[in-house]
Order: C-alpha cells, then sequence, then structure tokens
C-alpha cells in the first residue's frame, strides 16, 4: 500500500483517494495505536465531505471504545488549541488549502502538536489489522461541545493589543473556517474591519483556499480602495496566513516570516528559528544579523514542531504562512500569527515602510503534475544528473528531496506530500537568473513524467 500519510496527515480528492472504507479503518487503526479507553476530539472544515468523515471517523472511535467530544465546525488550530486543553487525542478532518473535492485528517496528540512520521508510520502499520470492537456496554461516548470554540476565540483575543481597535483591517475568509472565528474578532478587537467572504460554505470564493498574490487579488483591491492600514487572507483551515500592505501590495512570504523571526531575536530573546529547507536566504541574513541562528528542517509543520523541540525554542515557521508559537498553540496557527504580526505593525508605523527595508531575493516555484508511483523517482533521477543539468554544486543535501546550493542561488526539487505533484523551488539573486535555472529543471524533470 502507498504511504498513507503525507507531510500534513492523511489528504486526497474525496471519492478517489478518500473513502467511506478507508476512513473506517483509519479510524480503528488510529483507535489501536491509541490503546485503551482514551477521549478524542474531533472538528471539521467547511467541506461538503467533511460532515460524513466526521460521522464514519467517531463511529470508528466510539465502537473501539473511546470517548468522542465534537466541536464542529472549527479552525485547525482552535482544535489543537482545545485538545492540548482538554482531550488525549484530536482529529481534524481537513484538506487545508487543497480544492473543495479534496479533505483529509489530521490527528494531534495530548499537547495538540500533529503527530510525527514515527507515530504516522506506526498508525500505518495498524491500517490492515482487523478492527477491536468493544462489547456493547464498553461504547465510547459522544458530547458536542461546539461552544467551546469561545475559549479559543476568548484567547485569541487576550493576545490583541488595544491599538488594533483603531485600525482599519481587511480580512479575507474565503467562506471557509475563518469565517468561525473573523466575525467574532470584529465584534470584540478590529471594529472598524471589513470582511470579505465571510459565510462559510462548502464551495470557497477561490478554487485553493491559499493565501496567495493570485488568491487575494480582490483583498489587494479593497485594501487599496479603503484605504485600510492592512489585509489579512486566511487558508482553508486557518493554519496558514498571509499579509497584504497599505498600498493593496501582497508582502512575500519569506520576507514576513524573516520580519517577524528578525523582532523575535531582537525583542524577545529568542536565539533559534526553525524553518524548512525551502525557505528565502533573506530569513537566514536577517535572523543571523540580529545574532540569531536558523536551523532548516525537511518541509512539512511537524518537522518545525519536532526540531523546536530539539532545539528549546519557541517559534518555527514555513514560508507559506504556517507558523508556530510554542507558547500559545503546539500547531500551526494563523489566527494568532495575523494577531502577533499586527501588535507590531501597530507599534511601528506603515507596512510599505517596513517590508520595503527588507531585500527581495528572486524566488521561482513550479508545482508539476506527476503520478504518486513516479515522484521518487523523478527526484532521484534529478540528483543523478545534476551535473549535467546545471553543473558541479557547493553544496548538496537531502534534508527533504535535493537541495543544491551555487554560488548566487540555490534550488530544491522535492516530492509533495500533500498532492501529486513534484515542486520545484529556485532562488536566487537576479530574476534571469533564476528563470533560467528553473526552467532547466522543469525541462528535465517534464521530460521524464511524460
Amino acid at each position: 500500500m502507498p504511504s498513507l500519510f503525507g507531510s500534513s496527515g492523511v489528504r486526497g480528492v474525496y471519492g478517489r483517494d478518500i473513502t467511506p472504507s478507508l476512513i473506517i479503518k483509519l479510524g480503528y487503526a488510529i483507535s489501536a495505536f491509541i490503546g485503551r479507553r482514551k477521549t478524542i476530539s474531533i472538528g471539521m472544515d467547511t467541506r461538503a465531505s467533511s460532515p460524513l468523515i466526521k460521522g464514519l471517523l467517531a463511529s470508528s472511535f466510539m465502537s473501539s471504545g473511546h470517548d468522542v467530544v465534537d466541536y464542529g465546525v472549527l479552525p485547525t488550530p482552535a482544535l489543537s488549541f482545545l485538545t492540548g486543553k482538554h482531550t488525549d487525542f484530536g482529529a481534524m478532518i481537513t484538506a487545508s488549502h487543497n480544492p473543495p473535492e479534496y479533505n483529509g485528517v489530521k490527528v494531534f496528540d495530548h499537547e495538540g502538536k500533529a503527530l510525527g512520521p514515527c507515530e504516522s508510520a506506526n498508525i500505518e502499520k495498524l491500517f490492515d489489522k482487523a478492527p477491536k470492537m468493544v462489547s456493547w456496554n464498553e461504547v465510547g461516548s459522544l458530547h458536542d461541545d461546539r461552544e467551546r470554540l469561545e475559549e479559543y476565540l476568548e484567547y485569541v483575543i487576550s493576545l490583541a493589543s488595544p491599538k488594533l481597535d483603531k485600525l482599519k483591517i481587511v480580512f479575507e475568509c474565503f467562506n471557509a473556517t475563518a469565517c468561525m472565528v473573523v466575525p467574532h474578532l470584529r465584534t470584540s478587537t478590529f471594529k472598524k474591519s471589513i470582511l470579505l467572504n465571510s459565510s462559510p460554505s462548502p464551495i470557497f470564493s477561490v478554487d485553493r483556499p491559499e493565501p496567495s498574490p493570485e488568491t487575494t487579488e480582490l483583498l489587494q483591491k479593497v485594501v487599496k480602495a479603503e484605504k485600510a492600514f492592512a489585509g489579512i487572507a486566511y487558508d482553508g483551515d486557518c493554519d496558514r496566513f498571509s499579509l497584504v500592505d497599505e498600498k493593496g501590495r501582497f508582502i512575500e512570504l519569506d520576507k514576513l516570516l524573516a520580519f517577524y523571526a528578525r523582532h523575535l531575536v531582537e525583542n524577545h530573546d529568542v536565539k533559534v528559528i526553525v524553518t524548512n529547507i525551502s525557505a528565502s536566504m533573506v530569513i537566514d541574513e536577517l535572523v543571523e544579523s540580529a545574532g540569531g541562528k536558523v536551523v532548516r528542517v525537511p518541509v512539512g509543520d511537524v518537522y518545525v514542531a519536532d526540531e523546536m523541540k530539539k532545539q528549546g525554542t519557541t517559534f518555527g515557521g514555513e514560508p507559506c504562512g504556517a507558523w508556530i508559537h510554542f507558547e500559545h498553540n503546539k500547531s500551526p496557527d494563523g489566527i494568532i500569527s495575523s494577531i502577533l504580526m499586527l501588535n507590531i505593525l501597530s507599534e511601528e508605523g506603515k507596512p510599505s515602510k517596513l517590508f520595503d527595508e527588507i531585500p527581495s531575493y528572486h524566488i521561482i516555484r513550479y508545482n508539476l503534475e506527476c503520478p504518486p508511483k513516479l515522484k521518487v523517482k523523478v527526484v532521484e533521477n534529478f540528483k543523478e544528473n545534476i551535473e549535467r543539468i546545471l553543473g558541479e554544486p557547493i553544496e548538496l543535501l537531502e534534508v527533504d528531496g535535493v537541495f543544491a546550493k551555487y554560488n548566487d542561488y540555490w534550488c530544491l526539487v522535492r516530492s509533495s506530500g500533500t498532492e501529486d505533484v513534484v515542486r520545484v523551488t529556485v532562488e536566487a539573486r537576479e530574476r534571469a537568473m533564476g528563470e533560467n535555472v528553473a526552467k532547466k529543471i522543469v525541462s528535465h524533470l517534464r521530460g521524464i513524467i511524460r
């Protein structure tokens, strides 16, 4: 059987990869991994298939003797936050930033931290084992606790600076789980805010509810037209966020992370910042200039969280807008990240001036569709032919895919853990050079995929 878990749990297209029978077996495998009777929190995003998957998963848990607490529709970080406070494990039904036909399951431990590769592998080993169902008088209970989301909301609000009340912020919710949180923030904190696509729906306002320059075009226009201080966009399950400055410009996510990381090193005595192998070199430059250190790991928030724990640090983030603040939540939290970022901006001035001072390097990214069985082969082929394609690198790493560093650029070719694509990333000091390198790599890879 192909690997069930990717870098963000189990995920795929409903009806093709994610089927009722798979969810039932997954529920029994998770139950067996957990062991004797525990309490499992469960939540879901707004996708059409989420209620069905939630019901099947809860049934598997309960028939295995576990008690289930249903938190209803809520952001993934809210589920991880509440799991860390109240239950032994958590299961979130979501496909995050993927299109609406996708769905999946992400599992959290008692701290609210997503299960790592070793734990996920142990669950996979139990996937085809016969389920251990309990007798009628040992079936687990089901408790509806949807009002518990208020606890998360109160905590988020407590982090907001009083100055935020005076700022006009535009929020893009994409008709996804942000709709369960942002309207409450408007009432309590952002009283001058403007909300876009703020009614939950199984059909998002964009095909991919991902905070990118393309999906936030409406947000950029509204921020500029309304003369707002800034704009914030969240992805489908709110574990990511992005920022638009007062001029209506999308701030590069690497630059956003570099700015925040430097602030922590300079003002909060954070010595180590954890990020992934695909992050921009501007992060290293800003963090090191402030006296900090950057540690890189494979792509995926579970790797970031594991390394944060190992390094004894409190912050780590990926250049997709997924940031982890251990003192607040053990998993990526776009809602809390956006509040903390806006707190800083409210003290330091207009976003455009602050981010224009940070150097921009040129990052070119390609996602090449690739059959699951070919993904590993394609990456291996690139490694074998890299010198013929690009010349001999200064440094070659296999932390996550193939990372090669040259004098004026670096490149990374890796297999996605969440989609049937091979990802190509190139960063260069000059755009023309980066585009040329990316084209050489993509041309070679497409020849293999075909």
